[in-house]
């Protein structure tokens, strides 16, 4: 059996990048190695990690995704647009490599 993983963990994790309020993000490359999504972790409101996928308007024959795609302003430090709202209710937008909570 797999232990599912804290979101304290994740955080402490090699890759993980920290944007503070409780948010974190890895990023997430194609098979040519190219940057095109992070994914997001935070804890949801019954204290769970909870995370989701969030995939960047770039081109890339790897990125099949027909949902939506954000805007990245700026890779260093990351900001990006529209805000992320999660099912779980967490919303906020990553400006200037730190989440800011809506």
């Amino acid at each position: 059996m797999i232990k599912a993983k804290t979101y304290e963990e994740i955080l402490a994790e090699e890759d993980s990048i920290d944007l503070g309020s409780g948010a974190c993000y890895k990023k997430s490359f194609d098979a040519d190695g190219k940057w095109i999504a992070i994914d997001q972790y935070h804890k949801n409101s019954a204290g769970n990690l909870c995370c989701g996928w969030v995939p960047f308007q770039v081109e890339s024959e790897h990125l099949t995704t027909r949902g939506p795609k954000w805007s990245v302003q700026s890779y260093e430090p990351l900001t990006m647009h529209p805000s992320l709202l999660c099912n779980c209710g967490h919303h906020g937008f990553i400006r200037n490599g730190r989440w800011e909570p809506c």
